[in-house]
């Protein structure tokens, strides 16, 4: 079974704060266009550079400036981000710190239909002359295919982040409420309106919690009437077994109405999330109380 701490705070609850440097945000591929917007940017040491993915399936990927395909040694990753949307961002992103103004070469290593190649590439702090971003680019254009790394490589020297709202405009549900994600991945759950919780549970018994086993993760009741409420719960996937988890509001039933989700189920044979869903619609009250139990004591093992 997998074990799953929360980043912050006992019970993994994350208040907003202000921060003092800047986040710049850039868009990989949106509108189905094979680009970085803004291609090249200036950032200062202790900005943050937020990446935020389009249709189809795109990532950014570090390379050193004379070989614009391939990614660098130990260079920067975010993981391919399969959405379906060339308007709507996934609800994924990947965010890299600035920790100096040495130029950061950076290009979408999609070997179908060769991104990299088609001149999708992106600098950040690149020199005005010499080694600037149209000379990387021009050699991207004339770079061997095919790029590197390849789908499935795992995420490395930033911080991807999958956002999932939880009682998603006003309405009993996750939102997404089924996705395929990495590992290293970061979830993070935000509060809406009005009172709802993240409980972990097992395929067989959708809406009971497995705290008690060793295993799953418990998120607090949180009553909110802002949207969002500001208040986050996180986990880190630290393998690719599926996840199941559902709200334990007994007001209103949540779980058994539908409130439920998963990360990483098949998405054919027996355990799919709809049939998740069609056994959390079956299954039995669980009391609230038993939840509040969870919760204290994964407090006090903090």
């Amino acid at each position: 079974m997998s074990w799953f701490r929360p980043s912050s705070l006992a019970l993994g609850l994350a208040f907003s704060s202000l921060a003092t440097a800047a986040n710049i945000e850039v868009t990989v591929g949106q509108g189905g266009k094979l680009e970085f917007n803004p291609p090249d940017l200036k950032a200062q040491i202790g900005d943050t550079v937020t990446y935020k993915f389009f249709a189809k399936n795109h990532a950014v990927a570090q390379s050193t400036f004379a070989d614009p395909c391939q990614l660098q040694e130990n260079g920067i990753f975010s993981g391919f981000t399969p959405t379906d949307s060339p308007d709507i961002a996934a609800p994924t992103d990947f965010t890299i710190t600035i920790n100096d103004t040495k130029p950061l070469w950076f290009y979408c290593p999609q070997t179908n239909g060769n991104h990299c190649q088609k001149g999708m590439v992106h600098s950040i702090n690149a020199p005005a002359t010499g080694n600037t971003f149209e000379a990387y680019k021009a050699k991207a254009l004339q770079a061997a295919a095919p790029s590197t790394p390849p789908v499935g490589t795992l995420p490395v020297g930033g911080l991807r982040k999958l956002h999932i709202d939880v009682g998603f405009n006003g309405q009993l549900m996750f939102n997404p409420n089924n996705v395929t994600e990495l590992v290293r991945t970061v979830v993070e759950f935000s509060y809406n309106p009005a009172n709802h919780s993240i409980v972990q549970s097992s395929f067989d018994k959708p809406c009971q919690p497995i705290a008690r086993e060793g295993g799953g993760f418990v998120a607090p009741f949180v009553p909110t009437q802002q949207t969002p409420s500001g208040v986050t719960f996180e986990v880190t996937l630290t393998n690719a077994d599926p996840i199941w988890f559902y709200c334990a509001q007994t007001a209103k039933s949540h779980c058994q109405s539908g409130m439920v989700g998963s990360i990483n189920a098949a998405t054919e044979g027996d355990k799919t999330f709809q049939a998740f869903k069609d056994l959390a619609a079956k299954a039995a009250q669980h009391h609230r109380a038993d939840v509040a139990a969870v919760v204290a004591i994964l407090a006090e093992t903090e």
